[in-house]
């Protein structure tokens, strides 16, 4: 679930990770879509310079919630 907080899915709320376009590593889509095709995604951070590099992601699957948090990425300050 942390590698979703990794990608910029703030455009993507409310839906179904197996129906997302944002994911363009054709490896990564696959591997994601396929695992986490149910899952819904409620609540996303994107990584940018206002947040220091910090991402988060929030998704939902009937009544079971998911949050994922990534690290600072340096090349943000850049």
């Amino acid at each position: 679930m942390s590698n979703l907080s990794y990608l910029n899915l703030e455009s993507e709320l409310y839906k179904k990770i197996g129906n997302t376009s944002s994911i363009d590593d054709e490896k990564r889509k696959n591997e994601l879509k396929e695992e986490l095709k149910d899952w819904t995604i409620i609540k996303a951070q994107d990584s940018n310079f206002w947040s220091g590099g910090l991402g988060a992601i929030a998704v939902k699957k009937g009544h079971d919630i998911v949050i994922g948090y990534r690290g600072t990425k340096l090349d943000a300050f850049r």
